[in-house]
């Protein structure tokens, strides 16, 4: 087993992985041998380190790296159709009521924590300077701008069109689209992630601590589920009561963790090659596991290794919704790549 390789340093500009994605549409069962495919890599501007990666659709999705931007990307050009930042015309962030004092002190060459897409043409990002800013991909710009504490990198979008972040300092706050103050308030003091089970279900996390609550936006009940629960830093719902976690870093031996609601030891427990950033859903039973290694397929059902690509820092993957030809689709990125695969059943193999 290879040992856990360290963090990027802190000037490579990556922010802590967010570790949410809302789980898309069942693309449906997966052949039971499949092989990953490359078919489009991308011209990366300036060689930028991909840190972010969601779709906006079947055909189209949004990267953030260093810096507070977005470039738009099409599944048919290798250039980027679009880059998205801040314009001297943008609107000025209006301030959050109740937030600490000193906490929002201009911070040096921000860069960008968290996305999310709320729908095809608005996302939404957070970034250290301590800004929610929503991005219209068709205007080519940011429309809405929130002065909220900084390092905000947790981030969720909601099936209804509400954004959820957490805070330390204020707790879980769910906002409605371009909303000045938020719709829900939730004191849980300490929280910094969250992981969506649904349009009004999360999983949100207290690092210090190791607790893991569920917090119910339809009740607004917040129940403490364990007091020593699982990472959600790099983690993905599979349904509303199972997802899988990976370990942190510092764990050994790497491994991935399925995960049911109410139960506190995991359905499943197994190794890895590495552990990873990001986790995206392909189903109810098998990931996408982007590490600094490899882009890897597991089924969470029975623990197998389904295919592997060897990508040296591979940060980010997302599942584009839909399939093409009955194949899923894929998009990944990270220091020095930026591609996109099918997921394709596996053709005999020569010997070798």
């Amino acid at each position: 087993m290879h040992p856990s390789p360290p963090f990027p340093p802190d000037d490579a500009g990556l922010p802590w992985p967010s570790g949410l994605r809302v789980l898309p549409p069942d693309p449906g069962p997966e052949p039971a041998e499949v092989e990953l495919v490359e078919i489009r890599g991308f011209e990366r501007p300036d060689q930028e380190w991909i840190t972010r990666l969601a779709p906006v659709g079947p055909d189209r999705f949004v990267t953030g790296g260093p810096g507070v931007c977005l470039r738009l990307w099409s599944t048919a050009a290798s250039a980027p159709m679009a880059t998205l930042g801040p314009l001297r015309d943008d609107p000025a962030p209006v301030a959050l009521q109740g937030l600490p004092e000193g906490c929002c002190d201009p911070v040096p060459d921000p860069k960008l924590d968290a996305l999310a897409v709320l729908d095809t043409r608005t996302v939404v990002t957070t970034s250290s300077d301590g800004v929610l800013r929503h991005w219209d991909l068709d205007m080519r710009r940011c429309v809405h701008a929130l002065r909220i504490p900084p390092f905000v990198a947790s981030l969720v979008a909601l099936d209804t069109g509400r954004v959820a972040f957490a805070t330390p300092e204020l707790g879980v706050l769910v906002f409605a689209r371009e909303g000045v103050q938020p719709v829900r308030r939730l004191p849980l003091d300490g929280c910094e992630v969250l992981l969506a089970l649904g349009p009004d279900r999360m999983l949100a996390s207290v690092i210090d601590e190791d607790d893991l609550y569920l917090v119910d936006l339809a009740t607004d009940r917040v129940t403490h589920l364990t007091a020593d629960g699982p990472s959600l830093f790099a983690a993905c719902a599979l349904t509303p009561s199972r997802y899988v976690s990976a370990a942190p870093f510092f764990v050994e031996p790497p491994r991935l963790n399925l995960w049911e609601l109410g139960r506190e030891e995991p359905l499943r427990d197994f190794p890895c090659q590495w552990s990873g950033d990001v986790i995206a859903p392909l189903g109810p039973g098998r990931i996408a596991y982007a590490s600094f290694g490899c882009l890897d397929i597991w089924s969470v059902t029975d623990g197998r290794l389904l295919a592997r690509a060897d990508r040296p820092y591979c940060s980010t993957v997302a599942v584009l919704p839909g399939r093409r030809n009955g194949v899923a689709r894929l998009a990944t990125g990270g220091r020095h790549h930026l591609s996109l695969w099918e997921l394709r059943p596996q053709t005999a193999r020569s010997d070798r």
